[in-house]
């Protein structure tokens, strides 16, 4: 890579690694854990998604283990939430701000990734999403809460970063400069996981039959009696 493309790479991981650590600090902090949970889910917001990524890739050691930086980053962020928790969650707003940005730019750059492996179209896709979601659905999870990617009522969350990935999939082998598609999935992904909590879009909700009779715990309960 270039001098300049390895700056904007670096950066724009930084700001991802600034934006998840503060998404999982302040889940850690809304659910009282103590400094090690909190350092934990920031911990894991910020590496999960790459660590999976890294594997499917072959990347060993993962890349989080090579740079020191990263690692300094969350455990300066984690101090730094944990100072100014009163302020933040006076403005709740902060978390999905900082949660978008991160889910854009490792979209982008777990694509990317996928790209220089040789992977084919579905598995820069893939490593793109698993790159901007993983982090968080195991930060759900030791919050003991169900995955936002699996929630209704939180926006265009996994789709956003579904469609980024194919975006910049395309537009890689296009052979456009890298700096400006990966810029360009960034802001795609984030205008629509945006504009999908403005106007409250979701998928369509899948109905499920809730009729007793269809319930077969109760009908064994009953046939028991």
């Amino acid at each position: 890579m270039h001098s300049y493309f390895e700056l904007i790479y670096s950066l724009m991981g930084a700001i991802g690694v600034v934006s998840f650590a503060i998404s999982g600090a302040m889940t850690a902090l809304k659910k009282k854990m103590d400094l090690f949970g909190v350092l934990l889910l920031a911990f894991v917001t910020s590496f999960g998604g790459g660590l999976l990524r890294d594997l499917i890739i072959g990347r060993i050691p993962p890349s989080f283990l090579e740079n020191t930086f990263y690692l300094l980053i969350v455990l300066s962020v984690t101090t730094l939430s944990t100072v100014f928790v009163s302020y933040i969650l006076k403005h709740m707003n902060i978390i999905t701000i900082f949660d978008t940005i991160g889910l854009g730019i490792f979209t982008a750059l777990g694509t990317y990734e996928g790209f220089t492996a040789g992977f084919n179209f579905a598995g820069c896709i893939l490593t793109g999403f698993l790159t901007a979601t993983a982090g968080g659905m195991l930060r759900d999870i030791f919050a003991a809460e169900i995955p936002a990617i699996l929630r209704r009522g939180i926006g265009l969350y996994a789709t956003a970063a579904i469609l980024g990935a194919t975006f910049l999939t395309w537009m890689l082998r296009t052979e456009l400069a890298n700096d400006w598609a990966i810029m360009l999935c960034v802001c795609l992904v984030a205008s629509i996981r945006f504009i999908s909590i403005k106007f409250n879009l979701d998928l369509p909700e899948v109905p499920y039959p809730a009729a007793p009779s269809a319930d077969p715990f109760k009908q064994s309960k009953e046939k028991s009696v």
